[in-house]
């Protein structure tokens, strides 16, 4: 299975990498690298919180024990001229790319550059999950009738139970899938994605998310070494999910 080939017009909307780790001395204050990053380029910075319900038990029913507690978990920082985000979590780190990708090369080389400021705090961390996620946005124009056959652009098309209508208002579909080599999950979903249909067609999502979370002693390097894997297993799920029509679609 090909697992690269480069399009004139791809249909990436967000490109992630999310690295999870284990860093229980952490002071998540020491996250706050407001002028750091404002140095590469990062100018607003956000907090993140976690959420909490807590219930208890009275009279055999669950109800609500007092409000929702929140918590500080890190900070979000935006690159808002070229669509980057950078969150510094305490259990972790996570970069983003949305909209205009330029290629995995500088993404990668955005997202380790951020990485160099949050591994300069948490000193040398236990990973604990990697992971490659990248969003999709197919806008497959529709055919005769204002509907599109998706079977000619999806090879895992939706199919109508025999004996109904072929019109489909709405789907959903999601496989977890175990690859071996190199050892991980690819989680692959298609549904309508949320953006305005035109009159000439109709936008889905391709979701498509791989990771591994259980990584023994990983070093940074081989930390970094794997996500390049995780990444080739990321285009060869979605070259095995589009048609050549797709892909003629995508590279106009």
């Amino acid at each position: 299975m090909q697992d690269h080939r480069e399009f004139k017009n791809p249909p990436i909307k967000e490109a992630i990498i999310d690295i999870q780790v284990s860093a229980p001395k952490l002071n998540v204050e020491h996250l706050k690298l407001v002028e750091e990053m404002e140095g590469k380029g990062f100018s607003d910075c956000k907090p993140i919180f976690s959420q909490e319900f807590k219930f208890k038990s009275e009279n055999g029913k669950l109800v609500s024990d007092g409000d929702l507690e929140r918590a500080l978990l890190g900070f979000r920082f935006d690159d808002e001229d070229e669509g980057y985000v950078a969150q510094f979590r305490l259990n972790g780190f996570t970069f983003s790319k949305i909209g205009d990708y330029k290629g995995w090369d500088e993404f990668r080389e955005k997202a380790i550059e951020a990485w160099a400021s949050y591994r300069n705090v948490v000193g040398d961390p236990k990973f604990t999950r990697l992971a490659v996620r990248f969003i999709n946005i197919l806008v497959l124009p529709k055919g005769e009738g204002g509907n599109v056959d998706l079977d000619q652009y999806l090879v895992n098309s939706p199919k109508v139970p025999n004996g109904l209508p072929d019109i489909l208002t709405n789907f959903f579909s999601k496989v977890d899938v175990r690859v071996d080599d190199p050892g991980c999950i690819a989680v692959v979903t298609q549904a309508p994605a949320q953006e305005p249909q035109s009159s000439a067609n109709v936008p889905v999502a391709l979701d498509i998310d791989v990771y591994r979370s259980k990584l023994g002693e990983y070093t940074e390097r081989e930390a970094w070494e794997f996500l390049e894997k995780l990444r080739g297993i990321k285009n060869r799920a979605f070259l095995g999910s589009i048609t050549e029509k797709t892909m003629e679609l995508i590279d106009q």
